[in-house]
Formats: C-alpha cells, sequence, structure tokens
C-alpha cells in the first residue's frame, strides 16, 4: 500500500469516525488475501471513501476520464490506482485493466448500478457488471452504504454530518462455466440481479 494511499485512507477514515458518526458491520465477511469485487450501491460521491476506508486492503475504482485532466486530482487518482472511466461509451479499456487488477489479486470496488441515485433508492443493476463477474471469476461481497444520499446526494455541494452506515453481507459465487453463448446476455443479466438483490437485503 502506498503512501498516498495511506494517507488518504487514514483521512477517510477520521471523516467517517468524527464528522460522520460511522459504523461498519459485517467487515469479517471481506476476504483476508486475494482478489475480489465488493459491489455497492451508489448514492454519494463519498460512497467509494466511505466504504473503501473500511477494508484493509487496497483497493482499486473506477473514477470518471474528466478528473483525471485535472493535474493535481489526476495525480493523487493514479496514486491510489484508480481506474479511469469513460461513462459516455462502452469503455473496454476499463474492463480490462479492471480485470487485469483482480488476476493480480488485488480487491476491485465496482457499483453495479453504474451511476448516482437521484433519490437515493436502489436502482437496477448494470448486465455489464454480471459480464465482469463472470469473467473474473472472484468472490463478490455485497455492500450497502445508508446515509450518504442525505450526507451528500446530488443537489449537495458540501457533505453534512449524517450519520453513515456501511454493511457487508457475505461473499457471493458465480459459476461462469455454465453459461453457455447462447444465453450469455441473459445470464449476465441475471448475475446483475443476484447482486443487487444481496445489496438490498443489507440491513432488512
Amino acid at each position: 500500500m502506498g503512501l498516498s494511499y495511506r494517507i488518504g485512507k487514514t483521512f477517510f477514515q477520521c471523516a467517517f469516525r468524527l464528522y460522520f458518526r460511522g459504523s461498519v458491520k459485517g467487515a469479517e465477511h471481506l476476504p483476508a488475501t486475494g482478489a475480489f469485487v465488493i459491489a455497492c450501491n451508489h448514492a454519494s460521491f463519498l460512497d467509494p471513501p466511505m466504504v473503501g476506508q473500511a477494508v484493509r486492503q487496497e483497493i482499486c475504482f473506477m473514477a470518471r476520464k474528466s478528473l483525471f485532466r485535472n493535474p493535481v486530482a489526476g495525480a493523487i487518482l493514479r496514486s491510489w490506482k484508480a481506474i479511469p472511466l469513460d461513462r459516455d461509451e462502452a469503455d473496454v479499456g476499463a474492463i480490462r485493466a479492471i480485470l487485469q487488477a483482480l488476476k493480480q489479486g488485488q480487491a476491485v470496488m465496482l457499483f453495479p448500478e453504474g451511476t448516482r441515485s437521484r433519490d437515493g433508492k436502489l436502482q437496477a443493476g448494470k448486465p455489464g457488471v454480471g459480464f465482469l463477474v463472470a469473467k473474473a471469476d472472484v468472490p463478490v461481497v455485497p455492500a450497502r452504504i445508508r446515509g450518504s444520499f442525505e450526507a451528500m446526494g446530488r443537489d449537495k455541494a458540501f457533505p453534512r454530518p449524517v450519520k453513515l452506515r456501511v454493511h457487508f453481507g457475505p461473499p457471493l459465487r458465480f459459476d461462469a462455466s455454465k453459461i453457455n453463448r447462447a444465453e450469455r446476455d441473459t445470464a449476465y443479466r441475471k448475475i446483475s440481479e443476484d447482486i443487487m438483490a444481496a445489496i438490498a437485503r443489507l440491513g432488512e
């Protein structure tokens, strides 16, 4: 874990505990070693750092490609091994980078909904996440963060001190060997639906 990542993680841990009065449940479900995917709901820009600070390992995550154009933000994101993502089109390069990171034994955070929720409620998952999970063949840890929409939804420029709760669930496994070519689109969609269903059950 690089120095920049450690400094950032320490900062976000302090913010989570002191400013947001955060709590974490189910951290024992996170694998101690090896590659895995954290699949989380997405309601705020706070989600990646506030969920990531609860994970022992260094996490790869995706960030909008436009953010890398800023010299300072770009340098920080690269030091944190962020993967640039073009949200306006199917980004093959980002998909390859994610699969390569997992192949190298790293943890990766994905947001199956694809974009931040407009009302704080869970959205449908994108089939592309099902494709990634099937190709990677690694455990998928469902995660749900509550309070981040109220703290910093789309209409807020600065985070409010709302209590945050992060909940991790038992890892999911998907057997990609059973997916045949004719049914793969349906299978990828089903994987994404199953992941979102697991996220929805957290905190019930």
